[in-house]
């Protein structure tokens, strides 16, 4: 219990350095983020939430899970991007590549459920020769 303490500590001094951190790179990736953060959140939830039953699928759904892959892998390009220009080693800079590895994971993660619900899709036409493993 006491190493978990610790991290939680070690986490909120460096969200509390990243969000009070004066230089220009580390405030434009922070607005950024700030910005485009929910977006990211939601499309996430939203692939989870088919891939889970939460949410039944349709094709407006589909093409919704689409443009929430797309989005998430632009916002995660973006990120990586102005990661680049951040400076030094530092708690701040901690903190962004803390996002950004959360940003690539919930990418790759997001295209795998999107390859799923599209297995289902495809299922939906027989006309279409669909590989079904076994």
């Amino acid at each position: 219990m006491e190493g978990t303490r610790d991290e939680t500590e070690n986490q909120r001094a460096m969200y509390q350095a990243f969000h009070s951190d004066p230089t220009e790179q580390i405030k434009a990736f922070r607005d950024y983020w700030r910005k485009e953060g929910d977006t990211a959140r939601e499309a996430s939830s939203l692939l989870v939430d088919v891939v889970s039953g939460k949410t039944p699928i349709s094709e407006q759904i589909i093409a919704s899970c689409r443009q929430g892959v797309m989005r998430l892998h632009q916002i995660r390009y973006v990120l990586g991007q102005w990661s680049l220009n951040v400076g030094t080693p530092r708690e701040s800079v901690n903190a962004v590549m803390t996002i950004v590895a959360r940003a690539d994971a919930d990418a790759l993660e997001a295209r795998k459920n999107l390859k799923t619900i599209l297995t289902w899709a495809a299922a939906a036409y027989p006309e279409l020769e669909v590989y079904e493993p076994e």
